[in-house]
């Protein structure tokens, strides 16, 4: 009796299936059938050398008509690399019909002339990245009967303009103030606008969203109003001309990589408001030397420009453009977090006190001149990813307290020359541990009543040299 309803679900799953494949074109444009009951289709593709497109509003297919609702690939599609309307090599200006209510992610992606899009009343939703890689586009014209979006000076936002939906990349200004009414400039809403040096930010805006400036190559400073509480991840992303940032003190949330690649940032103060940073707030800013904290902040604090939490027991994010060439980490800490020296290429020693209990992820992937490290013997675990790409590390020594080694922990790690490691037991090893090392020009030093269990070890017999260590 159960296998009926089963039969119906697979018929009603191969209807849809055949449904969601139907496909016709007519002229220079490629319609998807979405709804044969409905008799609605998409408009996803076009190959016309026009300038200037005005979509139909209806179109005809074995006798029966459809409205066109939809602008690219609808969302119950399986396709992968379908042509856009990237293919109109010449198009500067699209005229949409009002039967569209739809505009979907990649609608127009990487239609590189394209200068203008006149949005109907119809339209409903318009997905975030429908315009991205428009490099050209000036004009977002929005039709005064919408009820959902409207343009101001060809930028889009809602229709309450309180939020900043999309700032066109190809407009010429160098400057913009947004309005008075904005509470949210959205995702990616300036997303490489590279002419822009300067942004007015008003102080009606409570959130910056994900990626919102993200690739302003051109932006070279910023302040955030006191009305700001959130700046979402990789908000200022790629940012690299960024050279002063003003954080007030009404942030308490800083998402991960707000900052990163912000490679003329030499120094940033976090305000006493700030509860939560996610991680690598500051990846790859390469001329940062001091996260500087306010002493009033209860969350985190600074010392000699390193960012901790407030007891300083879980070093943070050691900044990536100070110029010394080793480092102490600090007796109270007992945690080295999350990415915490990511890429800090100018270290070549890191020294690490008992004090540490745990190195976390990724802790000191990419310090590209670290040439010595050695583990403490309050550590029980080296996580996965924690040395990897470190290419000039060449000792490392591991007590006999580590019992686990994670994936990835020396990857590409190719000029280790000696280990010491100290455990009485082989720590098991994923195949990646020391995946791109050179086992046959690595020193494995072990005790001595440990050589042969070592030389039996999956992974560590790869090692063509395994001898015994006078260390204990």
């Amino acid at each position: 009796m159960m296998r009926r309803p089963a039969i119906l679900l697979i018929a009603i799953f191969i209807s849809l299936a055949s449904m969601a494949e139907k496909r016709f074109q007519i002229g220079d444009f490629c319609y998807q059938v979405i709804s044969d009951t409905d008799k609605t289709v998409a408009v996803f593709s076009c190959t016309t050398t026009a300038t200037d497109i005005t979509i139909p509003g209806k179109v005809s297919d074995n006798g029966s008509e459809y409205s066109v609702t939809t602008i690219g690939i609808p969302d119950f599609t399986t396709a992968i690399g379908e042509p856009g309307f990237d293919q109109c090599g010449n198009l500067q200006s699209v005229s949409i019909p009002p039967s569209v209510t739809r505009i979907e992610e990649g609608a127009f992606g990487g239609c590189k002339t394209l200068k203008a899009v006149h949005i109907p009343h119809s339209v409903t939703s318009i997905s975030v990245g429908a315009f991205s890689d428009c490099t050209a586009i000036q004009d977002i014209i929005v039709d005064s009967n919408n009820m959902h979006y409207q343009s101001i000076d060809g930028v889009l936002f809602d229709k309450k303009a309180t939020t900043l939906l999309f700032y066109p990349r190809g407009k010429k200004q160098n400057s913009y103030s947004i309005p008075n009414s904005v509470t949210t400039v959205g995702e990616y809403a300036f997303w490489q606008c590279k002419t822009l040096q300067s942004i007015s930010i008003p102080h009606s805006v409570t959130t910056i969203g994900p990626w919102a400036f993200c690739h302003c190559s051109a932006l070279v400073s910023i302040d955030i109003p006191n009305s700001v509480t959130t700046i979402g991840k990789q908000a200022f992303d790629w940012c690299s001309s960024l050279q002063s940032v003003s954080l007030p003190n009404s942030v308490t949330t800083i998402e991960d990589c707000a900052f990163s690649c912000c490679s003329a940032l030499k120094s940033i103060t976090i305000p006493g408001s700030v509860t939560t940073m996610g991680r690598v707030v500051f990846q790859d800013c390469s001329a940062l030397e001091n996260i500087m904290v306010d002493d009033n902040n209860q969350h985190y604090k600074s010392i000699d420009g390193v960012l901790f939490n407030k007891d300083a027991t879980t070093l943070v994010s050691y900044p990536h453009g100070k110029p010394q060439s080793s480092y102490s980490i600090p007796r109270s800490v007992t945690t080295i977090g999350k990415d915490a020296f990511w890429q800090c290429e100018r270290l070549h020693t890191v020294n690490i006190p008992n004090s540490v209990t745990l190195i976390e992820e990724g802790a000191f992937t990419r310090c590209f001149n670290l040439q010595s490290i050695a583990i403490p013997n309050s550590v029980t675990a080296i996580q996965p990813y924690t040395f990897s790409l470190c290419t000039a590390l060449q000792t490392v020594y591991i007590p006999g307290s580590v019992t686990s080694i994670g994936d990835g922990s020396f990857l590409h790690c190719n000029s280790l020359k000696e280990i010491i490691n100290l455990a009485d037991e082989p720590q098991p090893l994923d195949e990646d541990a020391f995946d791109n090392t050179q086992f046959i020009s690595i020193r494995l030093l072990v005790k001595p009543s440990c050589v042969e269990k070592y030389r039996k070890a999956k992974i560590w017999r790869k090692f063509s040299s395994i001898e015994p260590t006078a260390q204990q």
